[in-house]
């Protein structure tokens, strides 16, 4: 697999693991839904930088109590449930039932 668009490293698929499915509804104007997937990656070949620096400000190796305060809204909805452990899949934006 490659991410070299995105983070300048390749990734062969052996070494991905489905950990978050993330349904989201998006807060904006256009009220669209999203479906992110989040894979936990053991081994890559290079070295992670911001291949997309019009997208991006800054990549960083954080701890989950220090994760930075401008984080994507969702990405941090996924890392929470990773963090959490909670079931492979979460929602974000839907009103509660």
């Amino acid at each position: 697999m490659n991410l070299l668009e995105e983070l300048g490293i390749a990734v062969d698929a052996r070494d991905l693991g489905l950990r978050v499915v993330l349904h989201s509804r998006a807060e904006d104007e256009n009220d669209r839904e999203c479906m992110h997937l989040f894979f936990w990656v053991d081994r890559w070949a290079g070295t992670p930088v911001i291949a997309e620096p019009d997208k991006c400000t800054e990549l960083v190796w954080a701890d989950m109590d220090q994760v930075p305060t401008d984080a994507v809204d969702y990405v941090l909805t996924a890392l929470l449930a990773l963090w959490a452990e909670t079931p492979p899949s979460t929602v974000r934006g839907w009103p509660e039932a």
